[in-house]
């Protein structure tokens, strides 16, 4: 990696948490999310079953996909990926922010 992407001495630590957003990003399902859950929770099946279908639209999936990448870019900024990661990926987002703030260049 040149230098301007991240100082020599981060490269560990930038591949480390690259190779975590990939995995993470691969595992996205908006319908795993605290979002979703919240949204359908206590909702009549026939609401559940809509919202489901809307969301296995393939539109919806790029959507979504978007936000959740956004979402992994702003992690410093706002804790929107919470929202939108299932909570066993939480202790992985605050090992992801830890990562990033101990980076000697965090541009």
């Amino acid at each position: 990696m040149p230098e301007e992407i991240c100082a020599t001495e981060d490269r560990d630590i930038v591949r480390n948490m690259a190779s975590i957003i990939l995995c993470l990003l691969d595992d996205f399902d908006y319908q795993r999310s605290p979002e979703f859950n919240d949204l359908i929770q206590g909702r009549s099946a026939a609401f559940v079953a809509m919202k489901k279908r809307i969301a296995s639209d393939a539109v919806k999936r790029d959507e979504q996909r978007k936000r959740v990448e956004k979402a992994l870019g702003d992690l410093l900024a706002n804790d929107d990926a919470y929202k939108l990661l299932p909570k066993e990926h939480h202790t992985i987002l605050s090992e992801l922010v830890g990562f990033a703030q101990a980076l000697r260049n965090p541009a």
